[in-house]
């Protein structure tokens, strides 16, 4: 890739909030902006939902300023574990990980792998399938358990643990059981996470 790939975009100042090093090309987490530069941290929950962007080419070192980029392709930093990212495959954060997953959502792969970073955009998708882990009246909000329906079969996903959405709302207008299964998504006039009911095949 040559080098004016990366310098031919909106590269914006952050500071560092995560209180350890930045990984060069890492998925960091938007918590806010202060004075025209963005605050980071670590993702900390699985998936993006527009609110993650991707570290410069540097290692950034806690409380140190970096730069960030939101533009499309961008290079992301992958685990290597879950094997080569695959063109238009869904990979994301997860709870305390610098790294792209696969099976989180988030990002769609655009190819170029190579060591441990690959081209990646941004997949759009702000609804899950998932259970809430107890009991959930209707309006009270409750921790989901994501799950994935594929080829009939409803799995829960794990990457190296449970994935979980915190603070999901119960808007089925019933109570719903850990056994209900659900989709959920995101409304982004207030942040919240709504889930309902949903009919399987």
């Amino acid at each position: 890739m040559p080098a004016s790939f990366d310098r031919n975009r909106d590269w914006l100042p952050y500071l560092n909030n995560a209180g350890e090093t930045v990984p060069a090309f890492a998925v960091v987490r938007i918590t806010g902006i202060t004075a025209g530069v963005y605050q980071v941290s670590k993702p900390n929950a699985y998936g993006s939902f527009l609110d993650h962007a991707f570290n410069q080419a540097v290692d950034v070192p806690s409380g140190g300023k970096g730069m960030l980029s939101f533009a499309a392709p961008v290079w992301g930093y992958y685990d290597t574990a879950d094997g080569t990212p695959a063109f238009g495959e869904s990979w994301g954060p997860i709870n305390a990980s610098w790294k792209l997953r696969k099976l989180s959502v988030g990002f769609l792969i655009d190819g170029g792998a190579t060591a441990d970073r690959v081209l990646v955009r941004p997949s759009f998708q702000f609804d899950v399938f998932g259970q809430f882990t107890g009991t959930v009246a209707a309006g009270s909000t409750g921790t989901l358990n994501v799950y994935y329906y594929s080829a009939g079969t409803w799995t829960a996903l794990s990457i190296g643990s449970q994935q979980t959405i915190s603070t999901v709302r119960n808007a089925s207008g019933a109570s719903r059981a850990a056994t209900d299964k659900l989709m959920a998504g995101k409304r982004f006039v207030d942040a919240q996470w709504l889930a309902n009911l949903w009919n399987c095949p």
